[in-house]
């Protein structure tokens, strides 16, 4: 009821809104699946006289699920996110993420694995129709398995090179579309103001189709955009510095690390900031590390086709690439797997996506592996 009466839904818009999400809410595995085709605009132009903010709030959420479009992204996977979120608490990880990357790093090492840190990878070794390793600037590392979580298509078209896969294959991996950008920064305020750990701002002009998108891309910024604020020191105070409150905010953007609404998009995000939350402004002591992109393209994922590269999530996030259709995680090329968004999993958002797709694919390898043993041994 206070989200229908935010929404400033009549009677009869409030029956059909709770027809909506209640369908979506319990909808089968089975009818799931059947909407890897069916894009979240499509599914709801079902529905006669859908109330606008019902069709907004499910624009927005193809934004903060998939990072996509609302014209692009299917419906399974919203419905599968949606689900999801019911049923399990948000968190943010003590320490930030940087902290739990450096727990998963101990993990490894206390199972008698190596972390190589600075020892970026040039190229992905094949020698007599498969994988043998990896090359670093500094050394060579040999191995019968390689499993990369630098993206498909850096994977495919850099690291290992199209002449090792067939050209059916490569097509197949040029023609995945990249997920929406993120861009955006920290503010650093000398006391707590803020009293949620999360915020997610967006109003009925602020969700991009891809007419909008196009738009945007010309130059032409919406009023408002989809705004996602984590305040990192209301879940663990020692993420910032002592007394003082960390902000980390951002909206989605062109994947292009060259595109020009990246600025724009940073101006925009300040001034719908200063207006929503005005009890910050007054302790705003700096705005800083504006990234996007391009840093996503120099530190993870490297642009290897035009126009992307600094996706925020990965690729597959579309109709006929999700679901049933997302890339598998084993590559026609002996002893390589993808690991990550790309490949291996499906109807999670971000990072939790990732995450699930490395449980998915670590007994996938090992099972590899053993089959290589035993034909070893005959």
């Amino acid at each position: 009821n206070i989200m229908f009466n935010e929404w400033g839904l009549n009677a009869e818009e409030r029956q059909v809104a709770l027809q909506v999400l209640t369908e979506v809410a319990i909808m089968s595995p089975d009818t799931i699946d059947t909407l890897d085709n069916v894009t979240v605009h499509e599914y709801l132009a079902q529905y006669n006289n859908l109330p606008r903010p019902v069709y907004e709030y499910f624009a927005y959420l193809a934004h903060a699920f998939n990072v996509g479009l609302v014209d692009l992204v299917p419906m399974s996977e919203t419905v599968k996110a949606f689900q999801r979120l019911m049923n399990q608490p948000l968190g943010y990880p003590a320490g930030g993420y940087g902290r739990m990357v450096e727990d998963m790093a101990e993990v490894v090492k206390g199972n008698g694995g190596e972390v190589k840190t600075r020892a970026r990878v040039e190229r992905i070794i094949v020698e007599e129709g498969r994988v043998t390793g990896v090359l670093t600037r500094d050394a060579v590392f040999r191995a019968p398995i390689v499993v990369s979580n630098a993206g498909i298509q850096p994977t495919v078209l850099k690291l290992v090179g199209e002449q090792y896969f067939d050209r059916s294959y490569v097509s197949y991996v040029k023609d995945l579309l990249p997920s929406m950008g993120f861009t955006g920064c920290r503010y650093i305020l000398s006391k707590p103001v803020l009293s949620c750990g999360l915020y997610q701002i967006w109003s009925e002009d602020a969700w991009w189709n891809l007419e909008r998108f196009d738009r945007a891309r010309t130059g032409e910024i919406p009023a408002d955009v989809v705004i996602t604020v984590t305040v990192p020191t209301n879940y663990d105070p020692e993420t910032g510095p002592p007394g003082k409150q960390l902000l980390v905010l951002g909206t989605p953007c062109s994947p292009d690390p060259q595109d020009k609404m990246i600025r724009a998009l940073w101006k925009k995000t300040d001034q719908q900031m200063a207006e929503i939350f005005p009890e910050i402004v007054p302790y705003v002591e700096s705005r800083e590390a504006y990234a996007g992109p391009a840093q996503v393209a120099a530190v993870s994922r490297d642009q290897v086709m035009p126009g992307q590269g600094g996706e925020a999530v990965g690729v597959g996030v579309t109709v006929g690439q999700c679901g049933r259709y997302k890339p598998s995680a084993r590559s026609p090329l002996p002893g390589l797997f993808y690991v990550g968004f790309d490949a291996g999993s499906s109807a999670f958002m971000g990072t939790q996506q990732a995450v699930d797709s490395a449980l998915k694919v670590a007994p996938m390898v090992y099972r590899y592996h053993l089959e290589k043993r035993l034909s070893t041994a005959r």
